[in-house]
């Protein structure tokens, strides 16, 4: 989504904790000649605050990344999570190929 996103000429950063996809990503960009960007990293270090649209591939999703994402992202901010929802909101959109949309 990242790449895709880039693509639409929209700033897109991708946060990637496994060095395998990561180098992968960074790839991708240079063969693609995208302006996507990667960093290497956890994303539980970074502030998200200036994101517009989050999105999230985790198996789970939890209390603590609901409580970091209010916390972080301006009102009006979306959120994607794929196959997995959060416990305490309540998704504006759920696709056939279950994307949960949040907006905040």
């Amino acid at each position: 989504m990242v790449m895709e996103a880039a693509k639409l000429g929209i700033p897109s950063l991708g946060i990637e904790i496994n060095p395998f996809l990561y180098l992968l990503s960074l790839l991708k960009v240079k063969f693609c000649s995208s302006k996507a960007k990667f960093e290497w990293g956890n994303f539980w270090g970074k502030d998200l605050g200036q994101a517009d649209i989050i999105t999230i591939y985790l198996p789970i999703t939890s209390k603590r990344l609901e409580t970091k994402l209010k916390k972080e992202l301006k009102r009006g901010s979306l959120v994607l999570t794929y196959q997995t929802g959060f416990p305490n909101w309540k998704p504006t959109n759920i696709t056939k190929s279950s994307i949960f949309t949040y907006q905040l």
